[in-house]
């Protein structure tokens, strides 16, 4: 039954990144290893006569679990920290912002993630003399654009008149 509990979250995991199912697998497996472990070295001991099986199997099985505990803390503390999209991907949403023909520049990019939602919020650069309606149009293009490309991402944009000198972020 454990191993179908693990089987199914690693499913779980994988559709949703959940970090608290992750940790919560990690318990199970490491209950599933010990008994792996316990088995193989009885039988070792008794069949083979190999009575060190016991405690090098429970040192490979202690390496497995902190090495996954390890990956759940560094997970943890990304989400705790609000860590910053790969560089990559912010270089993609820059891209893809500037792509629309009457975006003549972006600015101000932040990023972050929260357990499985994105965040991107960005300021783009417009000729001054738009109408508001164009620009509202402008700005949901990019949205639908960004919001294709990351669909799971909840994305913020403030249109800036081009030209007008702002202090900007060094993001």
């Amino acid at each position: 039954m454990t191993i179908s509990l693990v089987v199914y979250q690693r499913f779980v995991i994988g559709r949703t990144g959940s970090i608290a199912i992750s940790a919560d697998a990690v318990h199970y497996k490491a209950d599933v290893l010990t008994n792996v472990a316990v088995l193989v070295a009885i039988a070792a001991s008794a069949w083979l006569g190999w009575y060190r099986a016991d405690p090098v199997l429970g040192l490979i099985v202690v390496v497995i679990i902190v090495t996954s505990v390890r990956t759940i803390v560094l997970q943890a503390f990304d989400v705790l920290l609000d860590r910053e999209l790969p560089g990559e991907q912010r270089r993609e949403i820059l891209e893809l912002a500037r792509r629309h023909p009457e975006v003549l520049g972006v600015h101000d990019l932040r990023t972050r993630t929260s357990g499985t939602h994105e965040f991107i919020q960005l300021h783009l650069e417009l000729e001054p003399k738009l109408p508001l309606a164009r620009v509202h149009d402008i700005s949901v293009e990019v949205e639908q654009a960004l919001t294709a490309r990351f669909p799971r991402a909840e994305v913020i944009i403030h249109a800036d008149p081009y030209g007008i000198d702002e202090p900007q972020d060094d993001f």
